[in-house]
């Protein structure tokens, strides 16, 4: 989905909103929201894709209550422009880290958090896919990171490749989704690869997912741990689709695959990304993406691996939303016009509550919410950081709500 959205005032905006809310959220339970007003921070720049795509992560919160962020500053023609923030006070400080070289303004990023390793992917202006990991170093307040492992994942003159995302399963085995366009015929695909060790490196598994063409580039995967295997989420066009397979099968062997959601709404979403996918201790996965405006809400359930959906919205004009586990507790935070909606499900998704309206300061001169990013980490002990996007005259910026759950 690709929407502006216009400049609302404050009280016209949250009265729209939480009518909208209430009206969709049937079966639900209708609590008390609070509204939070954001605070600035400093992380800026001038690359539209500032926290770009939907469905990666690009936040992460470590055992130390620190949270890392990777954001692209952009600077044109300049590269390097992917950079890894980190804030040890829960945002009231941000500390730059390492760039991750070969990116550009247009570079999307992925990762995951183990320990205290970030392991990153991202796309180059060549069309490759970069893979990193960072090890944090020290226990110092203002985190320092040092490179032990850095890779070309995937390099190919026939094909571009862009919009990676990976998971690792419980054997180490790491699995990286991306989406590659063929040179000569145009047609996008969804690949795969895995890596079982750095010392083997990284193999092309031959596995594509969904259809292959050229209508459009719209397409989107990301991988997820399960109880057993390992799973992906992955969108086609207007089609969102479930694919998985078990730790005991042979690598080679072909992934189970079903339909998940078909969209009838005629959003327009360049990428097919506007989904979001987190799991919990119970290896349950949850997973939020907009349609119509509206959020609709899924969960697998690792005993029955059956999927279960439903609406939590009517139409807020949806369109930039992330899952989270807060303490156990799933929570959706989804933009509702150019502010944000905070759901949050007590019970493993069974009902959902509107805590918490986050609230931007109303625009000034050269100030505007056109893109209202959010971003936050799929897991989190709380309080929960959220980052919203928003234009400064020539600048992307970042606004910081820090949303007191559990």
């Amino acid at each position: 989905m690709s929407r502006m959205l216009g400049k609302w005032s404050r009280a016209a905006l949250c009265a729209t909103v939480l009518a909208g809310l209430i009206l969709g959220l049937a079966g639900n339970v209708v609590a008390a929201t609070v509204s939070l007003e954001g605070t600035q921070t400093p992380l800026k720049g001038n690359a539209e894709r500032i926290i770009s795509l939907r469905h990666q992560e690009h936040m992460w919160e470590a055992a130390n209550g620190e949270t890392y962020v990777i954001i692209n500053r952009g600077t044109q023609g300049n590269l390097d422009s992917l950079q890894v923030f980190s804030t040890p006070d829960r945002g009231l400080s941000w500390y730059p880290g390492p760039r991750l070289p070969g990116s550009d303004r247009n570079s999307i990023s992925d990762g995951y958090l183990d320990g205290k390793i970030l392991y990153v992917t991202y796309s180059t202006p060549a069309g490759a896919v970069m893979f990193t990991a960072l090890q944090r170093q020290g226990a110092t307040a203002v985190a320092t990171w040092k490179t032990i492992w850095s890779d070309t994942a995937f390099s190919s003159p026939g094909t571009i490749a862009i919009n990676p995302a990976m998971a690792v399963d419980a054997g180490g085995t790491i699995w990286l989704a991306f989406v590659g366009q063929d040179v000569a015929t145009g047609n996008y695909s969804i690949r795969m690869l895995r890596n079982t060790s750095q010392a083997e490196g990284w193999v092309d598994t031959g596995f594509t997912f969904g259809a292959v063409d050229n209508l459009s580039i719209e397409r989107s995967a990301r991988p997820v741990a399960t109880a057993t295997g390992v799973g992906m989420v992955y969108a086609v066009h207007n089609q969102v689709f479930w694919a998985s397979r078990e730790n005991a099968w042979p690598q080679n062997q072909a992934w189970a695959r079903q339909l998940l959601f078909t969209s009838q709404s005629g959003d327009t979403d360049p990428y097919a990304s506007h989904f979001s996918v987190a799991a919990d201790d119970q290896h349950d996965i949850h997973m939020s993406l907009s349609d119509g405006g509206r959020v609709r809400y899924f969960r697998f359930d690792a005993a029955t691996k059956a999927w279960s959906a439903k609406w939590l919205t009517g139409n807020i004009s949806a369109g930039y939303l992330q899952t989270s586990i807060v303490a156990g507790d799933v929570v959706v935070a989804s933009n509702n016009y150019s502010n944000v909606v905070v759901l949050r499900s007590t019970d493993n998704g069974a009902s959902f509550t509107t805590p918490y309206m986050l609230v931007h300061p109303a625009p000034g001169n050269g100030v505007s919410y056109p893109y209202p990013r959010v971003e936050t980490a799929s897991r989190t002990a709380g309080p929960m950081l959220l980052l919203q996007q928003y234009v400064d005259n020539s600048q992307q910026r970042l606004l910081l709500f820090n949303v007191p759950l559990p």
